[in-house]
């Protein structure tokens, strides 16, 4: 199975990725946004373009509705891959805005991971190879990152079998078709489907799903808060496979964004303490 994970961004988190280790992609930022996803077994492309809420595809509304356990702090399968994300302590390489590399990097810091964020000639064909995993975003094309470079990221991990994650950002639908979103880029991009928002839903092509509640309403005051979790969602791609470490990912920030909030006085000491919440996992 083809290892993506996408978030779309709701309430908490403007923020949306993929995660792949079989596939390729084009990005292009121009008022809109568009993947194209490259299989690796034909010669066929299939484009996904969301203008805005209006312009959302026939087929998203036509998924199937899925019901969902939730996951905490508690399970054990999270407890396991917080365990080895710190015992691994995964390189991770980064392309990201300028704006949210400091707290990405923190917050890939606080787990264990250990981060490499930026771009200088041979960087993008060097440290993919080498990482653990590869974490692109889109906004780095706004911090003189080129859309070659990211190309070229996303190949060089592609073809050393680097699981990698690609956040486009700002991907956006309103509630009612977030259910249908779900399943239905699960089953048409065999994919782990993420969607945060006041409470996350997980979804994998074979159905299992489940909901993560938490997090906090300052998240969103923060500047690349949803940026970080694309961030540590790659790092826990290279310790357990997609699904757990979707779950893994956005547990830990609800976690530490709701124990953060109670007792945080504005949004600065939230920053601090979410960080901190999160290196106390």
């Amino acid at each position: 199975m083809a290892s993506i994970v996408a978030q779309v961004g709701a309430d908490r988190s403007e923020a949306a990725w993929l995660v792949s280790t079989r596939r390729e992609f084009k990005y292009d930022l121009a008022g809109e946004l568009r993947i194209q996803l490259y299989t690796t077994k034909c010669s066929c492309r299939r484009a996904i373009t969301w203008r805005r809420e209006a312009d959302i595809p026939d087929w998203i509304n036509q998924g199937v509705k899925v019901e969902m356990e939730t996951t905490t702090i508690e399970s054990s399968e999270v407890k396991t891959a917080i365990a080895r994300l710190r015992e691994k302590a995964p390189f991770v390489y980064g392309l990201t805005n300028y704006v949210a590399a400091n707290l990405s990097a923190n917050v890939l810091l606080a787990l264990g991971a250990g981060p490499a964020i930026g771009s200088a000639p041979g960087w993008a064909a060097a440290f993919p190879a080498g990482a653990g995993a590869v974490w692109i975003n889109g906004a780095a094309l706004m911090s003189s990152v080129t859309p070659d470079e990211l190309d070229e990221a996303a190949a060089t991990a592609h073809k050393a079998g680097t699981p990698w994650v690609l956040d486009p950002v700002a991907i956006g639908a309103g509630a009612s078709e977030y259910d249908a979103i779900l399943a239905s880029l699960a089953r048409r991009l065999d994919a782990v489907i993420a969607v945060s928002g006041e409470v996350d839903y997980l979804c994998d092509p074979a159905g299992r799903a489940t909901a993560v509640p938490g997090g906090d309403a300052k998240m969103p005051q923060v500047t690349g808060t949803g940026c970080s979790l694309g961030a540590l969602s790659a790092a826990f791609c290279a310790v357990v496979d997609p699904f757990t470490a979707a779950a893994a990912a956005h547990v830990a920030f609800a976690t530490a964004g709701e124990r953060a909030g109670e007792r945080a006085t504005g949004t600065a000491s939230f920053a601090i303490a979410f960080v901190d919440e999160l290196s106390l996992l």
